[in-house]
Protein backbone atom coordinates (compact mmCIF):
# COMPACT_ATOMS: atom_id res chain seq x y z
CA UNK A 1 0.00 0.00 0.00
CA UNK A 2 1.29 3.43 -1.49
CA UNK A 3 0.36 6.52 1.63
CA UNK A 4 0.68 10.36 0.72
CA UNK A 5 1.10 12.75 4.13
CA UNK A 6 1.02 16.07 4.26
CA UNK A 7 1.02 17.67 7.57
CA UNK A 8 1.46 21.75 8.43
CA UNK A 9 3.46 22.71 11.55
CA UNK A 10 3.08 20.38 14.66
CA UNK A 11 1.29 17.99 12.26
CA UNK A 12 4.26 17.68 10.19
CA UNK A 13 6.57 16.44 13.15
CA UNK A 14 3.80 13.86 14.36
CA UNK A 15 3.71 12.68 10.98
CA UNK A 16 7.93 12.43 10.46
CA UNK A 17 7.41 10.51 14.22
CA UNK A 18 4.87 8.27 12.96
CA UNK A 19 6.62 7.48 9.47
CA UNK A 20 9.92 6.60 11.79
CA UNK A 21 8.06 4.20 13.85
CA UNK A 22 5.88 2.33 11.20
CA UNK A 23 8.71 2.23 8.67
CA UNK A 24 10.38 -0.77 11.37
CA UNK A 25 6.75 -2.57 11.68
CA UNK A 26 4.86 -2.24 8.74
CA UNK A 27 5.42 -3.00 4.80
CA UNK A 28 3.93 0.45 3.86
CA UNK A 29 5.39 2.35 1.16
CA UNK A 30 5.85 6.30 1.82
CA UNK A 31 5.22 7.16 -1.30
CA UNK A 32 5.19 11.45 -0.76
CA UNK A 33 5.87 13.04 2.91
CA UNK A 34 5.18 17.15 2.41
CA UNK A 35 5.13 19.09 5.78
CA UNK A 36 4.16 22.81 5.81
CA UNK A 37 5.77 25.23 8.35
CA UNK A 38 7.00 22.71 10.67
CA UNK A 39 9.53 23.88 13.10
CA UNK A 40 12.22 20.67 12.13
CA UNK A 41 14.94 22.80 13.67
CA UNK A 42 13.37 23.86 16.44
CA UNK A 43 11.69 27.14 17.62
CA UNK A 44 13.21 30.13 17.72
CA UNK A 45 13.03 31.42 21.81
CA UNK A 46 13.66 34.76 21.35
CA UNK A 47 9.60 34.99 22.39
CA UNK A 48 9.76 36.69 26.13
CA UNK A 49 6.46 35.66 26.73
CA UNK A 50 7.60 31.40 25.36
CA UNK A 51 11.17 32.17 27.57
CA UNK A 52 8.90 33.18 30.97
CA UNK A 53 7.12 29.87 30.35
CA UNK A 54 10.12 28.07 29.92
CA UNK A 55 12.15 29.50 33.10
CA UNK A 56 8.83 28.33 34.79
CA UNK A 57 9.13 25.04 33.68
CA UNK A 58 12.76 24.78 34.72
CA UNK A 59 11.65 26.02 37.89
CA UNK A 60 9.01 23.57 38.95
CA UNK A 61 10.82 21.10 37.37
CA UNK A 62 13.86 21.39 39.87
CA UNK A 63 11.48 21.92 42.67
CA UNK A 64 11.57 19.27 45.54
CA UNK A 65 7.91 17.49 45.80
CA UNK A 66 6.23 18.09 49.46
CA UNK A 67 5.05 14.48 49.27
Amino acid sequence: MKVDLIGHSLGGIVILSAVNQLRKNTKIIFNTLVTIQSPLLGAKSNNALLNVGFNVFKQWKASVSTE
